[in-house]
């Protein structure tokens, strides 16, 4: 823990906790780190603070764009035996060793695992503090399994209020959920296995699976599954993924969408068994990545699956996009095979350039 700051934890409510961190002394050093364990309801729970200053502007003519730093926040397994040791400088290249570190020490389990995305929080989000100024609030990214950050420009800040939101309100919903993911990750009066890539097996139970997806549920009503054994073969996703898909289906914690493959993957997982809720959490994040590199590729996804939000946000950025666009081999291969889309694309270009 830093001699130069102090921290307060509190939990609002089950499951939301405000952490107030007084930051001293800041100009001495360019990082700062502090550790801190959740108390209540994630008491196991242990994260750590990073400030890293990267950059100071002596000639800005605003104060408030003077610094630009660096915050993130790394969790720690709760109830890990790992002894974690943090980098004093993180940045994103530093952020992805440690995470690399703590994953080649932690054992490859499907308890440890499960155990671990079940309880993860799914949200979090910072106020920095100067002077009397409250800063608005500025949500932090999750850019890997176990790191939130976020890139902010400013004064430096006298303290920082950092909200760490695991998504559940009330008690009755935590007792339900735990119970839930409790059977699920004991691996305990399982009645359906899935058998992933490379054979691996991971055990669930169809009555929780039916009420999350009707695919599932029509499969265990008729009886489809492979004769004799209770098996579901997904032999194209990883383990890592499938146990991700199961524990939404019984906590309704969303899985780790940090990066575009994954949120690929899992839409066309929700998409394929009938999770609409899932489906519609990846719609909301690809809206939001739609770029020169992927709108084709979205806008034949969000035609092929019956997407008109996401269809109608990329035909929107192509046509503010044109020239970049049709200069790619894709929107060659998009003529080819998807001439129906390329013309209502082309149009949409043509109408933005008679405006």
């Amino acid at each position: 823990m830093s001699d130069m700051s102090s921290i307060k934890v509190e939990e609002m409510r089950l499951g939301l906790f405000r952490v107030r961190w007084i930051l001293r002394n800041l100009l001495k050093t360019d990082s700062h780190e502090q550790k801190l364990q959740l108390l209540g309801s994630q008491s196991s729970y242990m994260f750590v603070i990073h400030l890293n200053i990267i950059t100071k502007d002596e000639n800005a003519h605003n104060a408030n764009d003077k610094y630009k730093f660096l915050i993130a926040v790394e969790e720690i397994l709760p109830q890990d035996s790992v002894n974690v040791t943090t980098s004093k400088k993180v940045d994103y290249g530093t952020c992805q060793e440690t995470l690399l570190k703590l994953n080649n020490q932690s054992p490859d389990s499907v308890v440890k695992r499960l155990n671990y995305w079940a309880s993860r929080p799914v949200y979090m989000w910072i106020h920095p503090h100067t002077g009397s100024v409250y800063a608005n609030e500025i949500p932090l990214q999750n850019i890997a399994d176990r790191m939130w950050s976020r890139i902010v420009t400013g004064s430096l800040p006298d303290a920082i209020t950092l909200w760490i939101d695991f998504g559940t309100t009330t008690l009755g919903e935590k007792n339900i959920i735990q119970g839930l993911k409790r059977l699920l990750y004991s691996q305990s009066q399982c009645d359906v296995q899935f058998v992933c890539k490379n054979g691996e097996v991971v055990g669930a139970h169809t009555l929780i699976l039916s009420a999350g997806s009707p695919v599932f549920a029509a499969m265990f009503q008729s009886k489809s599954l492979e004769a004799g054994v209770n098996k579901v073969k997904i032999d194209d996703c990883e383990m890592d993924v499938v146990k991700q898909l199961l524990i939404y289906l019984y906590t309704g914690n969303v899985p780790n969408l940090s990066d575009d493959e994954a949120i690929l993957l899992f839409f066309k997982l929700s998409d394929k068994y009938g999770i609409e809720t899932l489906k519609n959490e990846c719609v909301k994040v690809l809206l939001k990545r739609v770029t020169l590199s992927n709108a084709i590729s979205l806008l034949v996804l969000s035609h092929v699956h019956a997407v008109p939000k996401l269809l109608e946000s990329v035909l929107q950025f192509m046509a503010t996009n044109g020239f970049e666009i049709c200069s790619q081999q894709k929107w060659v291969d998009l003529m080819k095979h998807y001439p129906d889309l390329c013309l209502m694309a082309t149009r949409r270009m043509t109408a933005k350039n008679d405006n």
